[in-house]
């Protein structure tokens, strides 16, 4: 029980610093800015839908942007064996989500991307309309 309660305590002070790694830098899709919100702390969203062409950049950030964009459900949770959408690019461009690696435009539905750049990653929930 005593290492229970040791886990919670870390767990809960880790809290705050967790939040804040889920946007370690900003991430716009179509434009719209992706927020953190108090409906998750494990990823910030985009408030509306986007198109399948919707165009991707990040912020204040050099070098190459790796995302992994997973089909999931609006809560953000994966089917088991999803297979992402692989989208490369610079960040000092931007980049439409439908020029990923597979060459496949998103169906409509909810996506989470994960925005990897030098030592952060990004998680962003969105839906595809």
């Amino acid at each position: 029980m005593r290492y229970f309660l040791v886990l919670m305590a870390a767990l809960c002070l880790a809290s705050p610093s967790m939040a804040q790694e889920v946007l370690p830098f900003g991430v716009t899709l179509d434009g719209q800015e992706a927020v953190i919100t108090d409906k998750s702390t494990i990823y910030a969203s985009i408030e509306k839908p986007v198109t399948s062409g919707a165009a991707m950049a990040v912020d204040g950030r050099e070098g190459q942007v790796i995302v992994n964009i997973f089909p999931t459900d609006e809560s953000g949770k994966a089917a088991a064996g999803a297979q992402p959408l692989i989208l490369l690019f610079d960040a000092s461009e931007k980049k439409s989500i439908s020029e990923n690696m597979s060459g496949q435009a998103p169906k409509p539905g909810w996506y989470l991307a994960n925005v990897v750049n030098g030592d952060g990653t990004s998680r962003v929930l969105f839906q595809v309309k």
